[in-house]
């Protein structure tokens, strides 16, 4: 089973003091904007002392370093962050794939069918693709 990735929405313009205090198991959190301008305190107090926060690819504003913790960019697939696991780099779609392996895109490896799909990036979009799936369960 890939890990559950751990995404602060671009909405976020704050985090409270002690926000991921006690986060012993969070080893990733991807940054989907750019740094918040308030930050309280100690947010990642007693957290995982491997945490590395990432951020996408060009958003300004980010540094070598976020509240204490290193900081690494990211990619984007469609809209999907992608997170590099296994050699590879896999993305969660949530109901419409699931996770998938886009290292060789445009030839997707879907870890739901265990097969390879054709998705150009540019045709690839929830809701106004060119391919169906249903709701593999």
């Amino acid at each position: 089973m890939l890990p559950v990735p751990n995404f602060v929405p671009d909405s976020v313009v704050s985090i409270g003091e002690w926000g991921f205090r006690y986060a012993t198991r969070l080893s990733r959190v991807y940054f989907m904007g750019e740094p918040p301008a308030s930050v309280d305190g100690d947010v990642f107090e007693e957290a995982d002392t491997e945490l590395v926060i990432y951020y996408v690819r060009e958003t300004p504003g980010w540094e070598e370093a976020f509240a204490g913790r290193p900081t690494e960019p990211f990619v984007l697939w469609e809209k999907y962050a992608a997170i590099e696991l296994f050699g590879g780099l896999y993305v969660d779609t949530g109901d419409w794939l699931g996770w998938l392996e886009v290292s060789s895109d445009p030839w997707i490896w879907c870890t739901a069918t265990n097969s390879w799909i054709y998705i150009p990036e540019d045709v690839a979009s929830v809701g106004q693709g060119w391919i169906y799936f249903p709701k593999l369960r």
